[in-house]
């Protein structure tokens, strides 16, 4: 516990993530900006090729493994990870690393997840053309293509639904974690942490007509995110959910038993 609190304690303490957070802030409000801009005509259709850069899953991908590299290689590089492995478990630090870098992983959501629930509640507009052409479930429930009114059941679902694609996030970037033990120079996890990132996105949106590929990565929470918004039954969410955590427990496990061996050499 000591551990996990020191580690918010000298996130929340850091300009660097503010500056990230700026960032989501500016990308969220452009993203859904726009799709409300194209819906009311207010701008063309050529901006929707600009705004799909403000993706969630786009800007996470870069923002994610620059955070790790931050909040976790630091460690390595100033040797404070010395000091913690004589006073705890290997066990329990990679395991207490991974708590605050989910909490900031969710925290980096919240401006996406603020204007999805805003825009769904004020019965805003947005482009479904928008929606259909990024992969992006914040964008596909506030095109609401399907009509679905918004009743106090529909506002608890979208609740559920927006710590499910939290849980997607964080289950996707503890990757990154691996990483960071693995490789530990931040700049090293910075751009391998991208492209990894990327090129996972990239294989599930391209892969998700393929039975071949969708077999593969199913049980991954790469291609989740096309699953997860509001027509999704409830057990079918908590079924991501659960895949999440479970994806999160194996990475966790994996990345204990490098740093364990790294340790001992």
């Amino acid at each position: 516990m000591n551990l996990i609190k020191a580690d918010f304690y000298s996130i929340f303490h850091r300009k660097s993530f503010y500056i990230m957070f700026g960032l989501m802030v500016v990308c969220a409000f452009a993203f859904v900006a726009t799709s409300y801009g194209v819906e009311s005509g207010a701008l063309g259709k050529s901006a929707i090729g600009t705004a799909s850069g403000f993706m969630d899953t786009m800007i996470l991908n870069i923002v994610g493994p620059i955070l790790a590299a931050i909040f976790i290689c630091s460690d390595f590089q100033n040797k404070t990870i010395h000091d913690m492995v004589l006073q705890n478990g290997r066990r329990k630090i990679v395991w207490a690393k991974m708590v605050p870098y989910a909490g900031v992983i969710a925290i980096m959501l919240l401006p996406y997840a603020l204007f999805t629930l805003i825009g769904c509640l004020s019965g805003g507009k947005f482009s479904v053309m928008f929606a259909n052409s990024v992969d992006s479930s914040y964008m596909t429930m506030l095109a609401n293509e399907t009509k679905i009114a918004f009743d106090g059941k529909t506002v608890v679902k979208l609740f559920l639904v927006l710590v499910v694609i939290a849980l997607i996030y964080i289950s996707r970037m503890s990757i990154c974690l691996l990483l960071s033990v693995l490789i530990k120079r931040p700049v090293a996890v910075v751009g391998i942490g991208i492209i990894v990132e990327l090129l996972l996105s990239l294989v599930a949106v391209a892969g998700a007509d393929s039975k071949a590929v969708t077999s593969a990565i199913d049980w991954t929470p790469f291609l989740m995110l096309r699953k997860n918004n509001l027509t999704a039954s409830v057990a079918d969410l908590l079924k991501t959910a659960g895949t999440s955590l479970v994806f999160i427990t194996i990475i966790l496990n994996i990345t204990t038993g490098i740093f364990i061996k790294a340790e001992v050499k």
